[in-house]
């Protein structure tokens, strides 16, 4: 069964940057494609992966956009997922009232999770990813990002 889907989640991220553990709130919105049963493909666009505002002033932000492949097993009302995903990052840091400096990549993430079907339309969604992305040191940044969401499918 061939199907589009709408999401939209709404996300705790955990980052760990320099040593600190960091928590915010973000949002997800994606779009995606059934191709069959146990396959389907995703686009998302996720805003403040990484948000902090510590008091000297200095801001740290990334954003994401990307695509996914995910592999669901099916069961009667709950379906657990694994996807593998490629994205498109931008990390921007305004340090000590510097210019902001905006740092660019792509990497790989994966992530897990199950959708629980409410309805024929409808499905509630958790998922954990881990993404990754680098700041203007080249230094490496890993953000697990814990979420739900619902889908609607047409």
């Amino acid at each position: 069964m061939q199907e589009f889907q709408q999401e939209i989640q709404v996300a705790e991220r955990k980052k760990v940057l320099l040593g600190q553990d960091e928590k915010n709130t973000t949002y997800k919105l994606f779009g995606g494609y059934r191709i069959n049963q146990n396959i389907s493909v995703e686009g998302h666009y996720s805003n403040k992966l990484t948000y902090i505002s510590d008091p000297n002033g200095d801001h740290y932000k990334a954003q994401s956009y990307g695509i996914s492949a995910i592999y669901k097993i099916p069961f009667e009302s709950i379906t657990p997922f694994v996807k593998l995903s490629y994205h498109r990052w931008k990390y921007s840091e305004n340090d000590d009232g510097n210019p902001t400096v905006n740092t660019t990549g792509n990497d790989l993430f994966f992530g897990l999770g199950a959708s629980i079907s409410l309805n024929e339309k409808i499905d509630f969604r958790i998922e954990a990813e881990r993404f990754n992305y680098e700041d203007s040191e080249k230094e490496d940044i890993r953000t697990n990002l814990y979420s739900v969401g619902v889908v609607y499918k047409f």
